[in-house]
């Protein structure tokens, strides 16, 4: 493999690290703010209790 097709598939590679970390924290982002709306919660629709 001569060097300029090695610097290609190195600089894919790396682009493709770089975006499937973007996908991962935006669905990570999207994850957390649905486990944290209140109609998707365990308990949506059952009435909450004080805490003692």
């Amino acid at each position: 493999m001569n060097n300029d097709a090695l610097k290609t598939l190195v600089a894919q590679g790396l682009a493709a690290m770089k975006n499937g970390g973007k996908v991962a924290a935006q669905v990570t982002d999207e994850i957390r703010n649905d486990a944290r709306h209140p109609d998707l919660s365990r308990n949506a629709g059952r009435p909450t209790r004080p805490h003692k």
